[in-house]
């Protein structure tokens, strides 16, 4: 099966496609689009920040949903479209928004080259695949699905996932779980596998957590026998075809309302299998695997239950841990072969509890300073680098991060901001699954 098209086969197809949808017509408004000519603007990445490069505010009258990571820097989601900007610059590159529509979904595939942009309709989705680099549309479809009452989105996809060229949905919750894909340019179905409880009893199976790598196609989950024992069980399809790679299973006894995880390297090389369970020495245990064969990766993860994970890596792991006893906090970066590589410690923040752990840099780990007082309020935003050879380097970057102060109120940092790492830049920007305002973004470089 071939994924990929040519551009101008799926600039063929798409323009069949809106022909196709054409009544009624899908676009009542007009499309505001500008893309350019020439190749694609690819910045190099950043290691690590030390000043404001750049910043940015949503169009007025629009609210700013996403950041997302493409091949030239930072897509902008808005309310109507996107806005896709330079990452070392902030320069406009180019946008798509269609006027009187909204964005019911945006995702961006794992190679950052392709943008899968949905527009919700009345009892419709238009679906569009565009070029990150470039804005121009590679393929164009209508599927089932849109608003229903009061303005909610109807119409179950299930959780999906997307690989490089197709759109993974995983169904089913206590019984027989499928996982279907069809293609990202045309809507097509490419296969179906269904993952059959292990146990006589399906609704004692429930389906836990999907990685997509570009070897595999991983989900998992746990089933619970007749005489109590708890069993986790995972799966790996192979991307293009949706045949099985492997199937391995874990058993535990300590039962939590914990399900099992799945979460990949950045560069998709190792697979982290979390299992609901801890050992002998109350350590959650973790199996790390070779996506493409399950195999085990030479090393362990062995994350102690009262350190949390910052970054997880190709060959180790950021965690910290907070001492309350001394109001401090230790960041180390420990390899998967048990090795402390590199460490630092620093003061707690206010609401360190619930504040964001912070991110990984090349030298060390960046974290945002935001919330005072005792009310644990919302205040002036400061980026912080604590580098492993024990420099502080601070950035201020103004009242709050999307322009406006929230009203003091208790455990206003449960809203804060967060970063996003672009080719060119780290940006930062409010929480918008939390918290919706003007989406002010500040890059860093």
């Amino acid at each position: 099966m071939v994924i990929r098209r040519t551009r101008a086969a799926a600039l063929c197809a798409a323009a069949a496609a809106i022909v196709c949808a054409a009544a009624p017509s899908p676009h009542p408004d007009p499309v505001d689009r500008a893309s350019p000519g020439g190749p694609v603007y690819r910045p190099r990445e950043v290691g690590t920040v030390s000043e404001v490069a750049w910043e940015w505010s949503a169009p007025e009258g629009r609210g700013l949903h996403r950041v997302l990571v493409g091949v030239s820097g930072a897509l902008m989601v808005l309310d109507d479209g996107v806005i896709a900007l330079a990452g070392d610059t902030g320069a406009e590159l180019w946008h798509h928004r269609e006027r009187g529509r909204r964005v019911a979904r945006a995702a961006v595939t794992p190679d950052r080259e392709t943008l899968l942009l949905a527009y919700a309709g009345d009892g419709f989705r238009d679906v569009l695949a565009l070029s990150t680099g470039t804005g121009e549309v590679v393929g164009a479809y209508r599927e089932d699905g849109g608003l229903g009452d009061g303005g909610r989105e109807e119409g179950d996809l299930g959780e999906e996932h997307l690989t490089d060229g197709l759109r993974v949905s995983v169904r089913g919750e206590g019984a027989a779980v499928t996982v279907t894909a069809r293609s990202l340019f045309d809507g097509g179905r490419a296969w179906s596998h269904g993952v059959d409880p292990p146990v006589p009893d399906p609704e004692a199976f429930h389906h836990g957590d999907v990685a997509v790598t570009p070897g595999a196609v991983a989900v998992t989950g746990t089933f619970t026998d007749g005489d109590g024992d708890h069993t986790a069980v995972a799966v790996a399809l192979e991307p293009d075809t949706g045949r099985v790679l492997w199937e391995r299973e874990h058993g535990f006894t300590d039962h939590t309302a914990a399900v099992p995880e799945l979460t990949a390297s950045p560069d998709g090389a190792v697979l982290m299998w979390e299992l609901p369970y801890t050992d002998p020495g109350g350590r959650l245990l973790h199996r790390l695997l070779e996506p493409a064969t399950g195999e085990e990766v030479p090393g362990t993860f062995l994350h102690d239950v009262e350190r949390r994970r910052v970054a997880f890596g190709a060959d180790g792991y950021v965690d910290h841990a907070w001492d309350t006893d001394t109001d401090e906090v230790e960041y180390r970066y420990v390899g998967f072969d048990g090795t402390v590589r590199e460490e630092v410690t620093a003061p707690a923040r206010p609401g360190e509890s619930e504040t964001h752990r912070g991110w990984r840099l090349s030298d060390g780990v960046l974290r945002l300073h935001f919330v005072e007082g005792p009310d644990s309020v919302r205040g002036p935003v400061t980026a912080e680098v604590l580098a492993w050879d024990g420099g502080v380097r601070r950035i201020p970057l103004g009242p709050a991060a999307d322009g406006t102060r929230p009203e003091p109120a208790p455990h206003a940092y449960r809203a804060g901001p967060v970063a996003v790492r672009v080719p060119g830049a780290v940006l930062v920007t409010e929480d918008t699954e939390r918290w919706h305002g003007p989406g002010r973004v500040v890059a860093l470089r």
